[in-house]
């Protein structure tokens, strides 16, 4: 992959990676980070470094903008919502209408024992994150120290975590509920139930050998079977573990990402969705008009979808001449 200067006369090209230089499992470094491939030869946009100059590269026509229109934390409030957790759906609602502080300072309130700010706690507000969007999946203790440490940079003692992620389940009884449904879901798919429905709210059912989704589609456990080790499937390679909680991932990110693909539906109606990473629509507009329609994006993506229309959704964007700087 080159980056190329605007004036071909004087055109200077500078490596950034090379495909075939790809290590196992299609990963490689580009300018010091770590980067995974999505497929043989397509780069994985969501793992650059949003300040990195790879993403700095991709720049809009003469006289266009790069349009970012981005879910705020969707999967957390898809979670807390799917699950009844009304408590926490209440703290996005307040965040919302801009009379209280977001979720993860909320919970590294918890789990610090005092007010975290956004802005005067941004160490304390990533550790609420990572357990925010890490111990909703039910990871343990173990597996929580070493996501501390690679994404806050601190070195949590085993006994620390233990106790935040115990503050998280205690701060979460229905989405810990949610788990334990999710895991008898399964056993009424291997079983042959259709209809069970696998959250209070009767938005993901069972099915012919998966779980069907409000838009039809289905999540597939082909050969679902248990053993003394658990629950497993055949995904296509070998056979994978899946437990209850890691059904609920599942079920959020495929929720997630049908609310994100409906919005970028009706967004490409009026604008060009030239891209999407992870819950990002990306389109282009005249530079002129870039301001409106990036505000008629983000409006369309605070839309909730019509089986779920009290999800409290909410997005944030930009635009500029340049990809990596629309949202800065």
């Amino acid at each position: 992959m080159t980056k190329l200067e605007p004036d071909q006369s004087t055109r200077q090209v500078a490596r950034v990676y090379d495909i075939k230089d790809c290590g196992p499992r299609n990963r490689f470094v580009a300018n010091g980070k770590l980067v995974h491939n999505s497929g043989g030869d397509r780069l994985n946009w969501q793992n650059l470094g949003r300040k990195g100059k790879i993403r700095d590269a991709i720049e809009a026509p003469d006289g266009e903008e790069i349009c970012v229109g981005d879910s705020s934390n969707i999967e957390a409030r898809v979670l807390d919502w799917l699950a009844m957790q009304e408590d926490a759906v209440q703290v996005y609602r307040n965040y919302d209408a801009g009379v209280g502080p977001d979720v993860y300072c909320v919970l590294a309130g918890r789990i610090y024992g005092r007010e975290i700010s956004k802005s005067k706690d941004p160490a304390e507000r990533q550790m609420g994150k990572t357990a925010k969007l890490g111990l909703g999946y039910g990871m343990g203790h173990a597996k929580f120290a070493t996501a501390a440490r690679t994404q806050v940079g601190r070195v949590v003692p085993i006994d620390e975590a233990l106790a935040i992620t115990n503050t998280y389940r205690s701060a979460h009884p229905a989405v810990v509920r949610l788990w334990d449904r999710a895991t008898d879901a399964l056993k009424y798919l291997a079983a042959g139930r259709e209809g069970f429905a696998v959250d209070p709210r009767g938005v993901i059912v069972t099915c012919a050998g998966g779980l069907r989704l409000p838009n039809g589609m289905a999540i597939k456990y082909p050969d679902l079977q248990k053993d003394r080790d658990g629950w497993s499937y055949f995904n296509g390679r070998t056979r994978e573990r899946i437990y209850g909680a890691k059904t609920v991932e599942h079920c959020i990110q495929a929720l997630a990402r049908i609310i994100v693909m409906d919005q970028s539906i009706e967004i490409n109606r009026y604008l060009p969705v030239v891209m999407s990473v992870h819950d990002e629509a990306v389109t282009l507009a005249a530079a002129d008009d870039a301001r409106d329609a990036t505000e008629y994006m983000l409006e369309e993506m605070r839309k909730p979808p019509v089986w779920g229309a009290d999800i409290p959704l909410n997005s944030e964007g930009g635009h500029n001449k340049s990809y990596g700087r629309a949202k800065s």
